[in-house]
């Protein structure tokens, strides 16, 4: 049985010593397009997968292959049916990197409401350095003072770890949580859970996204969903970028139809220049480092290769996506 295992894109030293510690030979490809990773793959016996595609026709390409380790939580780029039909396991990684979206969306909560970008520019550019003039007068004058979190309604979409994790830091900071999660009934006290995403919308503050891509959450957040938001609401997505219509949002920005938005995915990574996130107003966009803290990726790197081990010494990794793999 081949020991080869093919990393899509490098991974934490943590994840690669533990393979090489248990014997595997392990192969970094130099690129993530479909032609090289098919021409490392002739003799893998697994691949670790991040963020890159790998379609259908890498999967179908390696005869040895029983192994796909997503480095992550997220499996949509992953051609998982292909996989399923060839009899390959897919695993995942859950909770490795849920601290460091929870602490991004807190984060990104207060740089908002506080005005930090807008307050910034101001500074940079010189309008704030109006010689005899008063900066807390000039600071009232171009409305960057901002609010305090305490005392305002967050609501999360999507009540797994990472939603669990957000609902507790936000807590001690005097905010007041509503969750809307169509399969989860949580027993937390301190959250109110809604029976519609409508009646969240309505009373939150911020709206911060925290499911899946799915064909059911795919364009979930459209100029509607917006509309039904406070003007002076803001959204977060650090989840997937296929969630939200992205000509919707920045129209609704545009529009002051919401007061802003953080922005950590995309629907086409890395995003492209027309993207029309990239005119909108009032609007923070990071490149998918919410769950890239250092501590995060060590711990997915080695989560990813923990599932390897398990799986080629006869033993079901933690989080397997397709289990009826197993059953054949």
């Amino acid at each position: 049985m081949s020991t080869k295992i093919l990393l899509c894109e490098a991974i934490n030293p943590k994840g690669l010593a533990l393979l090489e510690q248990q014997g595997f030979e392990v192969v970094v490809s130099p690129s993530t397009d479909a032609e090289t990773l098919i021409s490392l793959s002739q003799d893998v016996y697994g691949m670790i997968v991040r963020t890159s595609p790998l379609p259908r026709e890498v999967i179908e390409a390696a005869p040895n292959l029983s192994i796909i380790s997503r480095h992550g939580i997220g499996v949509d780029n992953i051609d998982v049916e292909a996989a399923t039909e060839r009899g390959i396991l897919v695993s995942r990684v859950l909770n490795a990197n849920a601290y460091s979206v929870a602490e991004y969306i807190v984060a990104s909560m207060m740089t908002l409401g506080r005005y930090f970008f807008p307050a910034d520019h101001l500074i940079r550019t010189g309008k704030l350095s109006e010689p005899g003039a008063s900066l807390p007068g000039l600071v009232n004058r171009y409305k960057v003072g901002g609010s305090e979190i305490k005392g305002k309604n967050l609501g999360i979409i999507g009540f797994g770890s990472i939603g669990s994790i957000i609902a507790d830091l936000v807590q001690s900071l005097g905010v007041s949580v509503y969750v809307y999660d169509e399969y989860v009934k949580t027993t937390n006290p301190n959250v109110t859970q809604v029976n519609t995403a409508r009646e969240l919308y309505e009373l939150a503050d911020f709206v911060t996204i925290n499911v899946p891509l799915t064909e059911t959450t795919k364009n979930m957040i459209t100029l509607d969903t917006l509309k039904q938001m406070k003007p002076s609401a803001y959204l977060i997505n650090a989840s997937r970028g296929g969630i939200v219509n992205e000509a919707d949002l920045a129209e609704a920005l545009n529009q002051d139809i919401i007061a802003g938005a953080a922005v950590d995915v995309f629907s086409v990574e890395p995003p492209e220049l027309a993207n029309p996130l990239f005119s909108a107003k009032n609007i923070m966009l990071t490149p998918h480092i919410a769950g890239t803290t250092a501590e995060a990726i060590e711990n997915l790197s080695i989560g990813a290769a923990q599932a390897i081990v398990d799986f080629h010494a006869g033993k079901t990794p933690a989080y397997v996506v397709n289990p009826a793999v197993l059953e054949k």
